[in-house]
């Protein structure tokens, strides 16, 4: 059996340790308490990014806002669903030893490999990201917990002041995508009181497992299913 060898380990700034991990040509993110993500499995990652992109597919210039890096598994996925050249990817972390974890053993890291990237000043807070006068609206907001774990305790998902400035900064009919391992209540009714209609979806945490997160989505418009993906009336196409 292969040994799992500590590559890195940096504190955050929520006072825990976070580390990377690599076994068998894999690599494992982790903190003191969790499991953050591998690049061994990815399948809800690509279930977000899938009904994340679904509204947008024609767009000639998706301009797509990542809450995380994590290993950068859902900006990867959305970037596969979404192979525009003249697409942009914004990605807030707050960690700089995680991205620079990206370029010391992660060459084949999506913010290496995809132009497409643009990782936004982490010395800013995460409402001074998203409302930067001199950033784009955007089409797609995705969020997954996973990526989330280096960010401040403060932080919450169901925070009303930061999902109004995220329903401020998407264009009309753009769309909200939280990947989630259970669905809080009051997060729905909070979107709901930000002007999103919402709509939960499952995501398995892997091709053959019963266990599956949940992606909560939200989009600024009437919300419908297709034969092939979710998408909201008048989705985003500009």
């Amino acid at each position: 059996m292969k040994p799992v060898t500590q590559l890195a380990q940096a504190p955050m700034i929520n006072g825990r340790d976070l580390f990377l991990h690599e076994h068998d040509g894999a690599y494992y993110l982790k903190t003191n308490l969790n499991n953050v993500a591998s690049t061994f499995s990815n399948k809800t990652a690509q279930v977000l990014a899938e009904l994340a992109c679904a509204p947008i597919t024609q767009a000639k210039q998706p301009k797509v806002f990542f809450l995380g890096l994590g290993l950068g598994n859902a900006v990867a996925a959305v970037g596969k669903f979404l192979p525009q050249k003249g697409g942009r990817w914004f990605i807030y972390e707050p960690s700089q030893d995680l991205v620079d974890w990206h370029g010391r053993f992660l060459s084949d890291s999506v913010i290496n490999t995809d132009p497409r990237v643009e990782l936004l000043n982490p010395n800013k807070n995460i409402f001074q990201a998203l409302a930067q006068p001199s950033q784009p609206k955007y089409h797609a907001v995705v969020i997954d917990y996973h990526a989330i774990e280096t960010f401040d305790n403060y932080f919450e998902v169901e925070d009303e002041s930061l999902l109004q400035v995220i329903s401020d900064r998407l264009i009309g009919g753009g769309i909200l995508a939280i990947l989630v391992p259970r669905v809080d209540k009051n997060l729905t009714k909070v979107l709901q009181r930000c002007g999103f209609s919402v709509a939960i979806e499952k995501a398995p945490l892997s091709e053959k497992s019963s266990r599956c997160d949940s992606v909560v989505i939200a989009i600024k418009g009437r919300y419908e299913k297709t034969s092939n993906a979710k998408v909201g009336r008048g989705g985003a196409r500009k």
